[in-house]
């Protein structure tokens, strides 16, 4: 395993969770070494915004220790649905723009209608200013359904098909190539319990063409309970785009 670039370890245990970095630390030669530096140099960053005032900062989950964010990159900006409303998505058009994070997680506690319009805003921004989204995972967690909606509203409403009904998905939203499929997994490293395959949209021609790529958890919520996430979204994955209204953890990669 020494023979493994250290990049790639560095890059395996920065996605991670702090579970799985607690057991890789133990293991041998430069895979452990990487897992146990990392694991006691963690940060998450927390931020609360009021009035228009920004309050933030780097908690190490081992040492207690914080500091501000200054000139970094962040792996993941975590928000809760509910918070997305108002000026918030100013705020995070701001965030965007400066590429400070590679991972936008929204998620949704409770079942029930959604408060906020943020993951329409979101791809409205997109069909607007691709290039300051290329590269940026967005994850949807938790109860997904209006978040879903919003993004088939969109989808729906960029296409010169007549008739704009759930059906009509399947015509916009396509399945990926196997070779376009290895492409995504070298940006994706996410595991589900049952998986499905990539799909894309698409739109646009020549330079202006753009496109973003979806895939997510197919399993239902008794194997969610009994199963374990160990399966990567691939080719062989499963085609039934009716399961992503049910899921509880959807991902958009923007190319």
């Amino acid at each position: 395993m020494d023979e493994v670039p250290t990049a790639f370890w560095k890059h395996l245990c920065d996605v991670l969770h702090s579970v799985g970095l607690s057991e890789v630390k133990k293991v041998s030669g430069n895979f452990g070494e990487v897992a146990q530096f990392i694991d006691e140099n963690v940060a998450s960053y927390v931020c609360a915004i009021e009035a228009g005032k920004e309050k933030g900062y780097l908690l190490y989950t081992r040492s207690g220790r914080k500091k501000l964010v200054d000139r970094q990159k962040l792996r993941m900006l975590w928000m809760q649905e509910n918070a997305c409303g108002g000026k918030m998505f100013d705020v995070l058009q701001s965030l965007l723009s400066q590429h400070q994070f590679r991972t936008l997680q929204i998620k949704k506690y409770n079942d029930g209608q959604w408060n906020t319009t943020i993951v329409r805003n979101l791809f409205e921004y997109w069909s607007k200013y691709s290039e300051k989204l290329k590269g940026l995972h967005l994850a949807l967690r938790g109860w997904c359904e209006g978040g879903i909606d919003q993004l088939k509203e969109f989808v729906l409403q960029r296409t010169s098909i007549k008739t704009k009904n759930v059906s009509a998905i399947h015509e916009v939203i396509k399945v990926c190539s196997k070779k376009e499929c290895t492409f995504i997994a070298k940006y994706t490293i996410c595991s589900f319990i049952k998986r499905s395959c990539f799909y894309k949209f698409e739109e646009g021609e020549g330079g202006e063409q753009r496109k973003f790529y979806i895939f997510f958890e197919c399993a239902n919520e008794e194997e969610r309970r009994t199963g374990q996430s160990s399966l990567a979204a691939s080719h062989n994955g499963q085609n039934d785009l009716g399961l992503m209204r049910t899921t509880n953890h959807l991902r958009v990669f923007f190319e």
